[in-house]
């Protein structure tokens, strides 16, 4: 864990009340970032936990490429995000075949799951690093997108 972003998602999962899924604990650590509450982070990534509650691309690396997205990265970033995750998993992306590929190796299905969500936001943060947006505060956003509505 290299950077708040993912110690934010890690304590996020170590939450016994409140249970967050793949999605949201990628995505809620920046919803100040991307301008949004972090309720909204909440129910934006409900249903894509699981690969989309149907085993489909893992829900972490949908919650990477929705904070790429939200933070201004384009197809360069996110070709950047998708190389990378495919080449540390023999370009595999979805969550049926992580899974079970983990299960193949001894792996229990929790652990693996902390570690797609770590490399997700850690990668997120790389990507978006690189940048001439970078990772900015809320408020910088919350300006950026009232030029863009003004510009309109």
């Amino acid at each position: 864990m290299g950077n708040r972003y993912t110690e934010l998602a890690m304590r996020l999962r170590a939450d016994t009340f409140v249970k967050y899924n793949c999605t949201q604990a990628v995505l809620v650590p920046f919803a100040d970032a991307c301008g949004i509450r972090a309720e909204q982070a909440y129910q934006l990534g409900m249903h894509f936990g699981g690969g989309m509650k149907m085993a489909s691309v893992c829900g972490a690396i949908t919650g990477g490429l929705m904070v790429i997205g939200m933070l201004g990265g384009g197809d360069e970033q996110y070709r950047e995000f998708m190389n990378a995750m495919r080449g540390s998993h023999d370009g595999m992306v979805e969550c049926r075949d992580l899974l079970k590929r983990n299960k193949e190796q001894g792996g229990e299905k929790r652990p693996h799951c902390d570690a797609m969500i770590c490399e997700a936001v850690d990668l997120a943060v790389k990507v978006m690093s690189g940048t001439e947006r970078g990772i900015y505060d809320k408020n910088n956003r919350l300006a950026e997108l009232e030029r863009i509505a003004r510009s309109d």
